[in-house]
């Protein structure tokens, strides 16, 4: 009889530790989001709501815009595979950017350098140098920072704020390891 009550305890035990897990896994499946993309980190971001302006440094969720699907195209880059990628916001509508001497520019400040031409001699942005533009209404720049070679807005140049899903604030990175 001993036994009996010992093991319902464990049912009861096993079956609050499943219905935790669940509770849990939906809960960070609604308002959570795993970045995966980079190939050393796993970085987790909560969903936040989208504000009417966004400000540089912001993170954000977006699907592949439709101007980056037809950049890779014409450089006969390939596709993107994911349907959701975490970028951050470098200027917002209003905003000027630019690239002089090889280097990209928003709001007279420097983000990074910009590579004219990748390693098949392909010329990689679609921004002319020399030239201020002005981010048009409904449109924002995308940044990555901390990257040899960034895959951003000094390449193909504004994305339509469509394309954002949600903000995306990090709560968590670690890195890779073989299990990964």
């Amino acid at each position: 009889m001993e036994q009996s009550a010992g093991y319902k305890k464990f049912l009861l035990l096993i079956g609050s530790v499943l219905l935790s897990a669940l509770i849990i896994a939906l809960l960070i499946h609604e308002n959570y989001f795993f970045d995966t993309l980079d190939n050393e980190r796993i970085t987790v971001y909560k969903k936040k709501s989208i504000p009417e302006r966004l400000s540089a440094g912001q993170f954000v969720i977006l699907t592949t815009p439709e101007n980056v699907k037809k950049y890779l195209h014409d450089k006969g880059l390939s596709a993107p595979t994911k349907k959701f990628y975490v970028k951050e916001i470098g200027g917002d509508e209003g905003d000027t950017f630019y690239i002089e001497r090889g280097q990209f520019y928003i709001n007279n400040g420097l983000v990074g350098s910009v590579y004219r031409i990748d390693s098949k001699g392909r010329v990689l942005s679609n921004i002319e140098p020399g030239r201020k533009q002005i981010v048009k209404s409904g449109n924002a720049l995308l940044v990555e920072t901390g990257k040899d070679y960034p895959f951003d807005s000094r390449y193909f140049g504004e994305i339509e704020k469509r394309n954002i899903i949600s903000l995306a604030k990090p709560v968590y990175s670690f890195k890779k390891s073989k299990f990964f």
